[in-house]
């Protein structure tokens, strides 16, 4: 995690960052995941890591680090019954805004996701997606163990520190950098597995984060054909073992 003698003052730190980013939010109620043109095209990390879930109706799902709520969004509307959990009180309350919205129940937490405030077994399934940059990925990956049924399952959606492109993209312009992130390596991502009796990484995006640039992704129908030649570039690459660890964003799946 990144470095601190305080961990939770520094998780407190990162939520204050983003109350103040995701006030912008309030006029983005009605946008749902599949508002974000790159990240909606498929194959998707997002959406795989989903779809490995299964039937989500009537299962017990916890969102950590839900952010403002695009992802708790969609595992509501796939039927769960979600607990979203966050330290940001701006993004909990972004969060339960969009559900209302929506039409979809949905039960917000403040609280830290090294410390949760639940029972053992409490969770059919875990789901989390960009934060374990800010924090301890050991500790999450022992207390999403602990809060999971036997046989649960929890899905990670992570970006990565290695990708050349993405490095050098936050380290001249990301909005990142005021919250010293320290971006996932593979060795978090085996911290993270630890206590689990299964788990499976893949990576996604090589050539294809050429397609998130602003000029290509704002543009439908530039997207499309860009994504298109690029994935399929990707497939191939992705064959290759040097190059396939070299992706932007990693879904680990999980399962107790």
């Amino acid at each position: 995690m990144s470095g601190t003698g305080n961990p939770l003052a520094h998780q407190l730190e990162v939520a204050s960052h983003y109350d103040k980013v995701w006030l912008e939010e309030d006029g983005k109620i009605g946008e749902s995941w599949e508002s974000w043109n790159f990240f909606r095209m498929r194959p998707s990390a997002h959406y795989e890591g989903l779809d490995a879930l299964g039937d989500l109706r009537s299962k017990r799902v916890l969102d950590l680090g839900c952010g403002v709520g695009y992802s708790a969004l969609e595992l509501a509307q796939r039927g769960a019954h979600v607990v979203a959990l966050d330290l940001s009180a701006q993004g909990l309350t972004t969060t339960l805004q969009r559900a209302n919205h929506y039409d979809v129940p949905m039960q917000a937490v403040r609280a830290s996701v090294e410390v949760l405030p639940f029972a053992d077994q409490s969770f059919d399934v875990v789901f989390a997606q960009n934060f374990l940059m800010h924090v301890s990925p050991e500790k999450v990956g022992y207390e999403a163990w602990r809060v999971l049924k036997p046989g649960g399952k929890a899905v990670f959606i992570e970006p990565l520190s290695h990708h050349p492109l993405i490095k050098l993209y936050r380290a001249l312009f990301s909005s990142y950098k005021g919250t010293r992130p320290r971006w996932c390596t593979r060795e978090d991502l085996t911290q993270l597995a630890a206590p689990f009796a299964h788990s499976n990484t893949r990576q996604f995006y090589l050539l294809s984060t050429l397609a998130s640039m602003g000029f290509i992704q704002s543009r439908e129908w530039l997207l499309k054909p860009v994504w298109t030649m690029l994935n399929g570039a990707d497939s191939v690459l992705g064959k290759i073992p040097p190059v396939q660890k070299m992706g932007w964003v990693s879904l680990t799946l999980l399962e107790k």
